[in-house]
């Protein structure tokens, strides 16, 4: 009874070294991760690699500025005259990162009309929508109204 009594504390403390060992690994790994912030960079620097745009893509006779940058989630989108000017603008409401968005409907390059981020319309709305918005003339009055 004692021999097994004398194993099993052995093993309990062997086991309680183990994790220790384990979770102080795993603390200074992580530390070392976060005093060396722009190491990822250094490293790729180091192996001869190079951040830079090579691809281009190309829409027509047009090459796309910043075709990947990036674009909306969850959208959802009305229209809405933000400038006044009679031509139908784009509001949007992105539901994922909950932020707004607009856009003018312009004169495009060789006839026809296009969409140009406007983000400064955007300030009119406001900053903490959540979860969906949309534009619609609830009150017949001609002006949209906000449903959030």
């Amino acid at each position: 009874m004692a021999g097994s009594r004398a194993f099993g504390q052995g093993h309990f403390f062997r086991a309680l070294m183990t994790t220790r060992s384990v979770l102080f690994s795993f603390g200074l790994l992580i530390s070392g991760l976060a005093a060396s912030p722009g190491r990822a960079q250094t490293t790729a620097s180091q192996f001869g690699l190079a951040f830079g745009s090579v691809a281009k893509v190309v829409q027509g006779a047009d090459t796309l500025a910043q075709p990947w940058a990036g674009g909306l989630n969850t959208p959802q989108f009305s229209p809405i005259d933000l400038d006044g000017d009679g031509q139908l603008d784009l509001y949007a409401f992105d539901r994922e990162t909950n932020r707004n968005y607009t856009f003018l409907n312009v004169a495009a390059t060789g006839g026809g009309r296009r969409y140009q981020l406007a983000p400064d319309y955007a300030a009119a709305f406001p900053a903490d929508l959540q979860s969906w918005a949309l534009l619609r003339d609830y009150d017949c009055d001609g002006r949209a109204d906000l449903f959030t």
